[in-house]
């Protein structure tokens, strides 16, 4: 791609437009906390800067800025209310965790933003509809395709926020039947780019045509004009799809698992600040732990274990010990009494191995604690499902493997689930791939609530 126009697709506009959205807002709060004589209003200026530079970054990763991201009506509005609940939401958790924040009102803040809300509507519409208008300069474009097809794609044109006119279409073949804003045959088209002055064309390329449409690829490009080719692959169930490019390739990627990248960096953020938290107040509780396991019986504090994690990493688990040390020689001798089917999993009821202190901290999960350490060096999440060993995968059937696609929890559904009544491994994958594809942020946040009831009240937990 030419160094020149490798940005090509970013509406500066928008991008410029929300920029000084943001300006406004903090100009505005603290020219108002002035005028009050308020000495505090700086702090706000920085909440400002700080939700701002984070609802710029979603945007970025969502693609929202780019010139091609199309969507239907409504969709664009959707769109920036997410991303706006999304920043306004870590803003809040990042300055709600800092002890310093005890003088900010976050009710205020949000009264406010909510009133800036309109104004980043505002921007995405207005930037995104600007040159939306039949203008002289409005991109004009032309459909090569069947009249049905044609007409299907200019009325999604139509009803997105792309900048364009299409005037008509032409057909890739001679025969077909031609409709009522058909314009000529692809014999025609450098004549008809010249008479109706077209910036686009776009090729229907339902059957892979590319060897046909090769020849008026050049022609277009040889005149200047651009050329949007429009494929498309087979539906497949249960799988979300985007398109993309790869170096000249036109790719269309399926794929199970919902996080765009906006929403990995959220998970990420959320485990990196939650583990953090979770190290600092649980210090005291981990340090009397480890000395209680050394007077209780021999080996280690700490139990490290080779785990398998996202798509078949493998990584090093971190518990307490809660076990005698020989246990995983007793294991093999325990298989018989394995209350999981199909020996996916082991769990047995009243496991010997478990000693004194390790029925305790099994009890309230302490035994997960250095989890936390796990999941801020990233081989785990907070929430996700549960890490198997090397010789449960081992006996996994391709669609066992699935469970295994995001990385796994500290805690997850299974786990809060009334884990113990649970001995069909095929209703964990359930659970599992109903995590997977049902994520969001308050399903997290709902699992995390549920695990802090079961530790309050943990006749599941073992």
């Amino acid at each position: 791609m030419n160094t020149y126009s490798k940005n090509a697709d970013i509406n500066y506009l928008y991008l410029t437009s929300d920029c000084f959205v943001g300006i406004f807002l903090s100009a505005a709060f603290w020219l108002t906390g002035a005028l009050m004589n308020a000495a505090s209003e700086k702090i706000y200026v920085f909440v400002f800067a700080i939700f701002e530079t984070l609802y710029i970054l979603i945007n970025i990763c969502k693609g929202l800025y780019k010139v091609s991201a199309a969507y239907p009506a409504g969709g664009l509005i959707t769109e920036v209310s997410k991303t706006f609940m999304l920043a306004l939401s870590l803003c809040c958790f990042f300055f709600g965790t800092m002890p310093e924040s005890g003088g900010i009102s976050f009710l205020r803040i949000f009264i406010y933003l909510e009133t800036g809300y309109i104004f980043y509507i505002l921007s995405a519409v207005v930037s995104r509809r600007l040159l939306k208008k039949d203008s002289l300069y409005t991109p004009r474009a032309l459909i090569v395709g069947s009249a049905d097809s044609a007409e299907r794609l200019k009325d999604d044109i139509g009803s997105s926020n792309l900048e364009m006119h299409v005037v008509g279409f032409i057909c890739p073949e001679e025969s077909q039947t031609p409709g009522c804003a058909f314009l000529g045959s692809l014999g025609d088209l450098e004549g008809l780019l010249h008479k109706y002055a077209i910036d686009e064309v776009f090729f229907i390329n339902r059957d892979n045509k590319n060897s046909l449409f090769k020849k008026y690829f050049e022609i277009c490009a040889l005149m200047g004009v651009s050329v949007s080719n429009v494929v498309s692959a087979p539906a497949r169930e249960g799988l979300y799809s985007y398109s993309g490019a790869l170096g000249g390739h036109t790719v269309i990627k399926y794929h199970r698992i919902c996080l765009n990248p906006a929403k990995r960096l959220l998970k990420r953020t959320l485990d990196i600040i939650v583990s953090l938290v979770g190290i600092v107040i649980t210090a005291p509780i981990m340090l009397i732990t480890a000395a209680a396991i050394k007077l209780d019986s021999k080996g280690p504090v700490l139990f490290m274990q080779s785990r398998i994690g996202m798509n078949g990493r493998v990584f090093k688990i971190y518990k307490f010990r809660s076990m005698r040390a020989d246990a995983e020689t007793l294991k093999k001798k325990l298989m018989e009494q394995n209350n999981v089917k199909g020996g996916f999993m082991f769990k047995v009821s009243d496991d010997p191995r478990i000693t004194k202190v390790g029925k305790f901290i099994r009890k309230y999960s302490i035994d997960e604690l250095p989890q936390f350490f796990n999941i801020l060096f990233g081989t785990m999440s907070l929430v996700g499902t549960r890490p198997p060993t090397m010789d449960e995968v081992g006996k996994y059937q391709a669609h066992h493997w699935r469970r295994m696609s995001v990385k796994p929890g500290l805690t997850g559904i299974w786990q809060t689930s009334g884990r113990n009544k649970i001995t069909d491994f095929e209703e964990v994958v359930k659970m599992d791939t109903y995590y997977i594809d049902h994520w969001s942020v308050w399903l997290d946040i709902k699992i995390i609530f549920k695990t802090f009831g079961k530790l309050f009240n943990p006749s599941d937990v073992v």
